[in-house]
């Protein structure tokens, strides 16, 4: 398998066949913590909440998310809050964080709570009592490591264990958590007026895999898309090329033609208007299949001059949605509460239905998803008095999505790849005559999850320092 070789092999690999697959082969480091003696010890103390949120505004205002000071992975002082069910961490750059006790405890690090092995959380949460309390805390900073002594702890002589750069990292304080979402939020921080189509060389591949295989990634992530140039033409490099991203899905296209990838070309197919020469509205493909084609490549293996027509365009869902929050925020809540039935029902091939609505929000009240299938009819099926509220809402949403300025058009030319984030765009197509021409597409899905966690493992193998970005699957994280 690919999947499993090392990085140095593949790099080789590439040097030789052209292709490149990522490494799985991963060095997991798993945190380790002391149980000696601490040097320094905090009871209960007159510090109060107030206090502390009134400091954490101050703060919120006067940091600006973009310069965030250097995390500095030091305590300067622990202070338990009187009703002993909080504490604050006083850290050496000045930084206040503060934790409530069950998050602490719950937390834990020590080897009869934590375990490195997935699937395996070792507290049992309903043994606790409800609200629990702080008798005391100790550190050292040579040991890095934070202990917190409960009041009534199960067992009664367990001591928590909380490791100095996890606690700063895990701090869930206005700034912390502004930052955070700043940080993964690539989807609104580059959902502005399209910009030129991000391209990459597949020729450099050969000179700096694992720089070409970040590159694109890092745009198709970021900007929502991304062109290759001069993509090999054979069908299997195609195949190790996806896979090395990650996982390539089968979609309900290519799976009963027995291939991965769906064979686009006017073939004037009646159960599939991709394969035809007719103008395809906005779309997302396979959006009735819920978890398919997360991410979509489009390698083009032939378009020949004299074909006219067969425009591309995209845009960008997100925006549209992000538009209509601000010119007409109750339509934006219509179509983030009403759902809609989106089916592709074949009685001799498919069986497919979803109902969700055409915009996700999450507790922090940014967009997580879009749903857009403008080449399949809608079924609503919802109570009579949102039926109206839904098609006024549906009409807003599609009249912004229309607009000019918010599309990226080009035209792909043979030997060029694009890919598209499917959560996030929605693409078209214009109406083509082949004039005795070829317009040919392969194109396929793979599972954005195991894409965006092989970016952050090359990130990391190649030393630059990204945050995990939003895709677009209905999570922020």
């Amino acid at each position: 398998m690919l999947a499993n070789k090392t990085l140095s092999t593949l790099i080789r690999n590439v040097c030789i066949r052209r292709n490149f697959c990522l490494s799985q082969k991963i060095l997991r480091g798993n945190i380790g913590v002391k149980c000696g003696v601490s040097a320094q010890q905090s009871k209960p103390t007159h510090t109060n909440k107030e206090r502390f949120l009134q400091t954490s505004a101050k703060s919120l205002k006067s940091e600006r998310l973009g310069s965030m000071p250097q995390i500095k992975t030091e305590i300067s002082n622990v202070q338990v809050l009187l009703d002993k069910t909080e504490l604050v961490i006083e850290w050496m750059d000045g930084h206040e964080s503060l934790f409530q006790a069950s998050w602490l405890r719950f937390h834990c690090f020590c080897p009869s709570c934590y375990s490195s092995a997935d699937g395996l959380y070792k507290i049992d949460i309903e043994r606790f009592k409800k609200n629990l309390t702080i008798s005391s805390t100790s550190w050292n900073q040579s040991e890095q490591v934070l202990k917190v002594h409960f009041d009534n702890d199960v067992p009664s002589n367990h001591v928590a264990l909380l490791p100095y750069d996890w606690l700063r990292e895990n701090c869930y304080c206005d700034v912390c958590l502004k930052k955070k979402l700043s940080d993964r939020d690539v989807i609104t921080r580059n959902s502005q007026t399209p910009k030129k189509m991000p391209v990459v060389d597949y020729d450099e591949i050969k000179d700096n895999p694992g720089q070409f295989l970040f590159d694109f990634m890092h745009h198709t992530f970021e900007v929502g898309y991304c062109k290759i140039l001069n993509f090999p033409k054979e069908d299997e490099l195609f195949m190790e090329f996806a896979e090395s991203l990650g996982p390539v899905e089968s979609n309900p296209f290519g799976y009963y033609n027995g291939t991965f990838f769906d064979d686009v070309k006017n073939t004037g197919a009646v159960d599939n208007a991709g394969h035809t020469n007719v103008d395809l509205p906005f779309h997302q493909d396979y959006r009735y299949a819920d978890t398919c084609g997360q991410t979509i490549m489009f390698n083009c293996v032939r378009f020949d001059d004299c074909v006219t027509g067969g425009e591309s365009l995209m845009v960008d869902l997100f925006q549209v949605a992000e538009i209509l929050r601000d010119e007409s925020p109750e339509d934006f809540k219509v179509l983030t509460k009403v759902p809609v039935i989106y089916e592709n029902v074949n009685s001799n091939k498919r069986h497919f239905q979803i109902q969700k609505t055409h915009i996700e929000v999450d507790y922090n009240g940014k967009v997580t998803s879009c749903l857009w299938s403008g080449d399949l009819r809608p079924r609503l099926q919802v109570r009579q008095s949102d039926v109206t509220r839904y098609y006024k809402a549906h009409k807003k949403f599609s009249e912004i999505m229309k607009r000019e300025e918010l599309h990226i058009r080009f035209r792909h030319v043979t030997g060029s790849l694009v890919a598209m984030n499917n959560r996030r765009m929605a693409h078209k197509r214009t109406q083509f005559e082949s004039n005795g021409g070829v317009r040919h597409f392969q194109q396929l899905g793979l599972h954005t999850a195991f894409m965006r966690n092989n970016y952050m493992l090359l990130a990391k193998k190649l030393g630059r320092v990204v945050s995990p970005p939003m895709t677009g699957n209905g999570s922020f994280f």
